[in-house]
């Protein structure tokens, strides 16, 4: 209900209640062709056999969630952010593994090597057939059917299983908006305010625009009303106990200026979220993507974060 402040879920209110076994892993370091490399202990590893030190053994509800959105199949990009976040216990994906990007398969691969839930998104279903690319500009249209021919049975029929919205930890997930989990856009205070009257959680992640930023309900006389505010870089973000719509930014494909790959980190323990951007080698996405003939608006674009 639109203006109700709901208790938050049991695991904020959890501190000091759960023992972890830690794994530091080490930001990276690139091999010659660029892969990211892990260290831990003095030992060096790719991310497909590191990924077993990237988990945490917990005890209890609290818990680290990588959240991520829009990956795009950008291999480059995703690998630097799991060699940049550490230690977590689960990704919590918000769709759109495919489009645009090079490597599908690779990236949905490197998705189910962890813990992990995911929503479906737009360019998701567009490469299923499930969703008309009509309303794709000429550049995103020749990208979904470039993926449609690319992608494997099984990651097909993995994409084909994600679900519109799914509820965590008393989380709300989606990909575009409450309201409308596959296709609408959050972009105005004037939409976010209305999808508060569409999920029933303190708290819902979204991606979809590629822009990361907080939509915070506030209370008034009449009715409610929404602010935005950007996710601030550096010190965690205190969750409190207002009702938010929370957009990480994009993986693969930046929209914001900044085209440094974006995530965060909801550590339930310390009821915090914090924000991350982090360079990844660009140069390789686009060399992969010159490779496969993709458009080359969709190229460059990387470089400018847009």
């Amino acid at each position: 209900m639109v203006g109700r402040s709901l208790n938050r879920s049991a695991s904020l209110n959890l501190k000091n209640v759960v023992s972890y076994y830690r794994v530091r892993v080490c930001r990276s370091s690139s091999t010659r062709d660029g892969r990211p490399v892990y260290k831990d202990a003095g030992k060096r590893s790719q991310v497909s056999t590191a990924r077993k030190q990237c988990m945490l053994y917990s005890k209890g509800f609290a818990m680290r969630y990588l959240i991520l959105s829009d990956i795009h199949a950008n291999l480059a990009a995703f690998d630097a952010v799991l060699a940049d976040v550490g230690h977590f216990d689960k990704i919590w994906c918000l769709g759109d593994m495919v489009g645009y990007g090079p490597q599908p398969n690779e990236c949905i691969e490197r998705l189910r090597e962890f813990p992990h839930i995911c929503v479906a998104g737009n360019h998701d279903w567009a490469a299923l057939g499930k969703l008309s690319d009509s309303d794709f500009n000429p550049d995103a249209q020749w990208a979904c059917r470039w993926t449609q021919e690319k992608l494997s049975p099984e990651n097909f029929e993995y994409l084909d299983n994600l679900p519109m919205t799914l509820i965590e930890e008393g989380f709300t997930l989606v990909h575009g908006s409450p309201r409308q989990p596959i296709w609408e856009y959050i972009l105005y205070p004037s939409i976010a305010t209305s999808n508060f009257a569409y999920f029933d959680t303190q708290i819902c992640f979204v991606g979809h625009t590629h822009t990361p930023v907080i939509f915070r309900y506030e209370h008034s006389d009449s009715d409610g009303t929404c602010l935005p505010f950007p996710l601030p870089q550096g010190n965690p973000l205190s969750l409190g106990e207002e009702r938010m719509i929370i957009n990480p930014g994009s993986v693969g494909q930046p929209r914001d200026g900044d085209p440094r790959a974006s995530y965060a980190i909801l550590d339930t323990d310390e009821a915090t979220l914090q924000y991350h951007r982090i360079p990844y080698p660009i140069e390789i996405t686009q060399r992969e993507m010159m490779e496969e003939g993709l458009p080359i608006r969709l190229i460059a674009r990387l470089g400018y974060g847009w």
